[in-house]
């Protein structure tokens, strides 16, 4: 089952972690002033999910688990994501999905818990 991965493409490991609003770990935050503040490579746990970690546990699901199915329970992209570029985003994410896990996986989705949901 896949919730809340709330993937973020304009995420930037080494950009500030620290911020005021829900833009961090991207340019808009900037560079991080110290180095225990700085975005990683994968991830951070003040930040959305960056896009290759998404696509590294992808191909985990689809070469050790091979999984028949999958629950998709929404909130896919990161809230900080312009209206603009949403829908765009979520096809990116969406084609991620299914051209790693591959046509043999049945994806089910249901709707999640944010007020955009369902983004399908």
């Amino acid at each position: 089952m896949f919730n809340d991965v709330m993937v973020d493409y304009d995420y930037e490991a080494g950009m500030s972690s620290r911020c005021s609003g829900i833009k961090c770990c991207n340019k808009e935050s900037g560079e991080a002033a110290e180095e225990g503040d700085a975005a990683g490579e994968w991830g951070d746990l003040k930040c959305y999910l960056p896009p290759k970690t998404l696509k590294s546990m992808l191909d985990f699901i689809h070469d050790d688990i091979k999984p028949d199915f999958a629950f998709w329970s929404g909130n896919v992209l990161a809230h900080s994501h312009d209206e603009a570029v949403r829908s765009e985003r979520l096809n990116q994410v969406m084609d991620t999905v299914s051209n790693t896990l591959g046509p043999d996986v049945k994806l089910y989705f249901s709707l999640g818990s944010e007020p955009n949901s369902p983004e399908f």
